[in-house]
C-alpha cells in the first residue's frame, strides 16, 4: 500500500516538473498565460474607471446657440452647470456668429460632444405660458388651462453621433431638470405676484366696506404700502433630506483584477493542451502508458502543474491591482471582510482550469486545433460569462446562457468576496460546479 501510494505520489511530481518545464521553455507560452491577462487588467482598470468617472458629464464641451440672450436662458445654462451637477465647458454664441446649419455641422464634426441651440423669444413666450397657468391657478381666468407648448420653448439638441447613449441620457435627465428648475422659478415668481396684487385688491375692498366709502389711490397706497412689508417668499427653508449609502460602490479594480485573472487562468488551456497534443503525436504518452503507472497519478500531476501556474497568475495580478495600480492614481483594491477565501477560490478554479486544459489536449488532433479551440472557447466562455460584458446588460437569453459559464461561477465567486463580502458559505453552490465540471473534463479525458 505504501509502495503505491510513494509511486502515486512520484508519478504527480514527475507530471507536474514536467509540465512546468515544457512552460518554461516555451517562451510565447509564458507570454499568453502571464502578460497578456496583466495586461488586459491594467488596461480594463484603467478604462473603466475613466468610465465610472466621467458617468457625470466630466470634461464635456457643448456649444450654445443662444438667440434669446435673455436673463432666462443664462439661469438655464447656470442651472445646467451648477444645480444638476454637471460640469461642462461652455462655448456661447449667437446667430450673428454662428448659424443653426453650422452649429449642427460643428458638432457632428466632432468639434464639441453636444449642441445646444436656444430659440428666440424662448423666455418671453415660457413667461406668457406660466403667467396663463397661474392666472387659471389662482381662478383669475375663466378659460382652459393652457399646456400647450409652443415652439419658441423647444430647446433643440444636436449630439455627437459617437457620444454613448448613457451619456446621452444624462445629459438630457440633467436638460429637463434645469429646464424644470427654470420654469419653477418663474412660476414662483409670477404665484407671488398675483397672490400679492389679489390680495392688496381684497384688503381694499375690506377696507372700504368697513369705512362705507370707496379709498382714493393715495389713501389706498397708504394702507398697501403696510403690506409690502409682509415676506410672500421666505428665505430660510428647512434643510433637505441627506442620503447615505449603505454599500459603497464599487471599484474598477474590483471588477477587473479578479475577471482578467480568471480569464488568464483559463487560458493556461493554450500552452497546456498543446503540450498534450504533442505527447501523443511523438509517442510520448504510448510510452508512459507503457510503464507501471497510475494514470490519476499523471492526471494529478497535470492539475498540481495547474494549480502552480494559475496561482503565480492570480497573485502576480493581485499584487498588480493592491500595490501599483492605486499608486498610479487606481482607487484603492479592498480584499474584502473574507480575503482568505480567495485561497479555496483559486485553487478550485486552478483545477477547472487544469481539467479544461487536459479534456482539449485529449480529444484534439493537432496543435492547431487545440490552440485555437481552446483560446475560441475560453473567449466564448468569458464573453457569455459576464467578464467582458455584465450579465445584467445581456439579453436575457445570453443571461440564461451565461449560468451554463464555468467562468461565470468563477466569477460570481471571486465577487463574493471582492465585492459582496459574503461568508463562506454562500460560495458552496459556485465551488460545487467547478469541482463537477472539472470531474466531468477529467472522466471525459479519460
Amino acid at each position: 500500500m505504501l509502495t503505491r501510494i510513494r509511486l502515486f505520489l512520484l508519478v504527480t511530481w514527475m507530471t507536474a516538473r514536467k509540465e512546468l518545464l515544457i512552460l518554461w521553455r516555451d517562451r510565447t507560452g509564458l507570454l499568453v498565460i502571464f502578460l497578456m491577462p496583466l495586461i488586459l487588467s491594467v488596461l480594463m482598470a484603467f478604462l473603466q474607471n475613466r468610465m465610472m468617472e466621467s458617468s457625470n458629464l466630466d470634461n464635456l464641451n457643448m456649444i450654445v446657440l443662444d438667440d434669446d440672450a435673455s436673463e432666462t436662458s443664462k439661469r438655464l445654462i447656470q442651472a445646467l452647470k451648477e444645480q444638476c451637477g454637471i460640469d461642462v465647458e461652455i462655448t456661447m454664441a449667437n446667430s450673428a456668429t454662428l448659424s443653426r446649419r453650422q452649429l449642427i455641422k460643428t458638432v457632428i464634426a466632432g468639434h464639441y460632444r453636444v449642441g445646444l441651440m436656444i430659440p428666440r423669444d424662448f423666455a418671453s413666450t415660457l413667461r406668457k405660458r406660466i403667467d396663463a397657468q397661474c392666472q387659471h391657478m389662482l381662478g383669475m381666468d375663466s378659460g382652459p388651462e393652457p399646456t400647450v407648448k409652443s415652439k419658441a420653448e423647444t430647446i433643440e439638441v444636436v449630439f455627437d453621433p459617437i457620444l454613448h447613449g448613457s451619456f446621452r441620457k444624462a445629459f438630457s435627465l440633467g436638460l429637463n431638470q434645469a429646464l424644470q428648475f427654470v420654469s419653477l422659478k418663474l412660476q414662483t415668481d409670477r404665484l407671488n405676484q398675483l397672490i400679492q396684487t389679489k390680495l392688496k385688491r381684497q384688503i381694499r375692498l375690506q377696507i372700504e366696506k368697513q369705512l362705507g366709502e370707496p379709498l382714493t389711490d393715495e389713501d389706498a397706497a397708504r394702507f398697501l404700502a403696510l403690506f409690502d412689508r409682509i415676506d410672500l417668499d421666505p428665505q430660510t427653508s428647512a434643510p433637505a433630506p441627506s442620503i447615505q449609502f449603505s454599500v459603497e460602490a464599487p471599484t474598477a479594480l474590483q471588477h477587473n483584477i479578479p475577471a482578467w485573472a480568471l480569464f488568464g487562468m483559463f487560458f493556461i488551456v493554450v500552452p497546456f493542451a498543446g503540450a498534450l497534443v504533442r505527447e501523443k503525436n511523438s509517442g510520448t504518452w504510448e510510452r508512459i502508458q507503457t510503464f507501471a503507472t497510475s494514470v490519476w497519478g499523471i492526471f494529478c500531476g497535470r492539475i498540481t502543474a495547474a494549480i502552480v501556474i494559475c496561482s503565480a497568475q492570480f497573485s502576480l495580478i493581485l499584487a498588480t491591482g493592491y500595490g501599483l495600480l492605486p499608486r498610479l492614481g487606481l482607487a484603492p483594491l479592498p480584499l474584502g471582510t473574507h480575503a482568505w477565501l480567495l485561497l479555496p477560490v483559486t485553487l478550485v478554479v486552478s483545477i477547472a482550469a487544469g481539467a479544461y486544459s487536459t479534456v482539449v489536449g485529449a480529444w484534439a488532433k493537432t496543435f492547431e486545433q487545440a490552440s485555437m479551440f481552446g483560446a475560441i472557447s475560453v473567449v466564448i466562455a468569458a464573453a457569455t460569462g459576464g467578464i467582458m460584458v455584465p450579465v445584467y446588460l445581456m439579453p436575457t437569453l445570453f443571461q440564461k446562457l451565461s449560468l451554463l459559464s464555468p467562468l461565470a461561477w468563477a466569477l460570481n465567486a471571486y465577487y463574493a468576496v471582492f465585492v459582496r463580502n459574503l461568508p463562506p458559505g454562500a460560495i458552496g453552490k459556485e465551488l460545487l460546479m467547478l469541482v463537477l465540471f472539472s470531474l466531468a473534463c477529467i472522466i471525459l479525458s479519460w
